[in-house]
Order: C-alpha cells, then structure tokens, then sequence
C-alpha cells in the first residue's frame, strides 16, 4: 500500500512539473557546422533616409539586393568553422527626390558602368574567409579588404579624391568592419546557456555599417516546432557609446541617434543555421558637422532612417 502510494506522489508530481514548464527540453544553439557544407544567402534591405539641410528635405529611399555562396572548408577541434564566402549577385537602386538615381543590377549586362559600379562588377565571383566559432562569434575575416583595394588599384581611377571616396564607400559596404556586422546580426543572438519557450536573454550589437548605431535587444524564444526555434527581438537603438567622429577632409562630423528595432529569427536546431531573419527598425537624430572653415563652422542637421532587412539562408 505504502509503494503504490509513493508512485502516486512521483506520478502526480512529474505530471505537475510538465504541466508547468519546469521540465520542458531545452535547445542549446550552436552552430553545428560540418566540412563541405556549402549554404547560400540572401540578403535584402529596403531603406529610406530623411534629412533636412538648409530648409531643404533630401529624401533617399534605396534597395539592396545581393547573395553570397558559403563552402564549409575546415572545422577544426575547438569546433571554430572556416568558410569561403563568394559574392554571387549585387542589386542597388538608390533614389533621391531630386530625380536622381544611381543603380546597379550585375544580371544586367547593360547597366550603367560608372566607376563604382565598375567595382561592384568586379566583386562577382571574388571570396574571402571567415572564421567562425560555434557560438557564433566572428574570430577572423581575412582576404575582403585586400580584394577591393586591388579593385580599386587595377581600374586606374585617375581623380586622386574620387578614388579615395570609392574606396570609402564600397570599404563600408563590404569590407572587413562592415562584413563583420554583418555576419554578427545573424548569429549574435544566440544565448549563452541552453533556453527554452518563454525564456529571455539581452544582447548588444552594432547594427548598422552607415552610423554608429548599437542595440540593446531582448530575445524571447516564442515557438519551437519541428526543430525549428522562433526568437521575438526588440530592442532599443542608441548611438554608440564610444563612437569616434567621422573625417572627411576637414570636417568632423559626429551622430546622435536613438529608435527602435524589432523582428524575429528562425534558426534549425540540427545544424544552428539561422534560416530566416526580418527585422524592422527606426530612428532618428541629428548630424552635425564641425569644420575650422568658417565658410563651414558648426552646423546641426536633423536625421531620420527607417529600414527593413531581410536574410534568408538555405542549404545547397
């Protein structure tokens, strides 16, 4: 009698414990990276950036479309991954108010050709390497940076300035610092301990390769299902705290931004893949422009940016 009674305390126990949560599975994401795994990723943003200058409102909307390839070529024993990542495909449309308009397709043969398009054409078919650990930590990018000042070096832009100014724009594009924010907005959110539905972890990243902006997101993994974790971001965005002015020639120029960003991310609980991300984010400040030129002096400008980012990963 004693016994039976004794199971039916541990019955009515466990069945608590279920019913509660307390021992639901809890999923550990890592990337689980194998040699010879080759991926493909998909990167879109839709972005529009108000800014008022002089009494005058200068409106760009731009469109970012561009893939990359990734080859697995080594995981070594501390499980950190080493992938050749190749440029597949670069689109960009930006649009001012004005009526101008500068755009890049690399599936159109006709596009314009101007210098910086000419170095987006360039970069199709380049690699580079990133090392990565399986808690999604960038260790190294090597290769990227080199590859574009050879680009630049071998189309002999005569225009001292305007090589320099390409150069600028496509390093905060693609080079080694913007690549690395890049990555790191995909696998950052991973938390450091095993969670499970309902559970909540903060992380702060840089989000943006144009302004000092950093977030503070609060993850909450929302719904697992068929091995496949659903993770809510929100987050607070802010002007990073030990952000450096931006030189250009003899003007300085420093940010203050605050908004917002929220969005969510899927990741495959098998490999650690994050398949999907969507993330919405706003905000706003000012920009101003400090010059010992008094043609220029000190001036103060507001800003506002609103953007939508899109990545998807799939398995080749």
């Amino acid at each position: 009698m004693k016994k039976k009674v004794i199971t039916l305390i541990v019955f009515i126990l466990t069945s608590i414990l279920l019913l509660t949560g307390c021992m639901e599975e809890k999923v550990k994401f890592s990337l689980k990276l194998k040699k010879g795994d080759s991926y493909r990723i998909e990167t879109g943003i839709d972005q529009k950036v108000v800014q008022e200058i002089n009494g005058k409102t200068i409106e760009l909307n731009s469109k970012y479309n561009i893939s990359y390839s990734c080859l697995v070529s080594d995981v070594d024993n501390n499980k950190n991954a080493t992938v050749q990542v190749t440029f597949d495909t670069i689109n960009m449309k930006n649009v001012v108010n004005n009526g101008q308009t500068l755009e890049y397709n690399s599936g159109d043969p006709t596009a314009n050709m101007d210098n910086l398009n000419r170095v987006y054409s360039a970069l199709l078919g380049k690699k580079f390497t990133v090392k990565i650990s399986e808690d999604g930590k960038i260790k190294e990018i090597t290769g990227i940076d080199e590859v574009i000042k050879s680009i630049i070096t071998e189309l002999d832009i005569e225009n001292q300035k305007q090589r320099d100014e390409i150069q600028k724009v496509v390093m905060e594009q693609f080079g080694k610092d913007a690549l690395g924010k890049k990555v790191q907005n995909i696998t950052g959110a991973y938390p450091d301990e095993p969670v499970k539905v309902g559970d909540s972890w903060e992380k702060k990243i840089e989000i943006s390769e144009e302004y000092p902006i950093e977030a503070e997101s609060k993850y909450t993994l929302k719904e697992r299902k068929d091995e496949i974790s659903e993770v809510t971001v929100a987050s607070k965005l802010k002007t990073k705290e030990d952000a450096k002015p931006l030189i250009l020639a003899n003007i300085k120029i420093n940010y203050e931004f605050e908004g917002t960003q929220d969005g969510v991310i899927t990741v495959d609980e098998e490999t650690g893949i994050t398949k999907y991300v969507e993330m919405n984010s706003k905000y706003s400040g000012t920009i101003k422009f400090t010059s010992d030129d008094p043609n220029i002096g000190a001036q103060t400008f507001p800003i506002s940016v609103e953007a939508k980012t899109i990545i998807t990963i799939s398995k080749r």
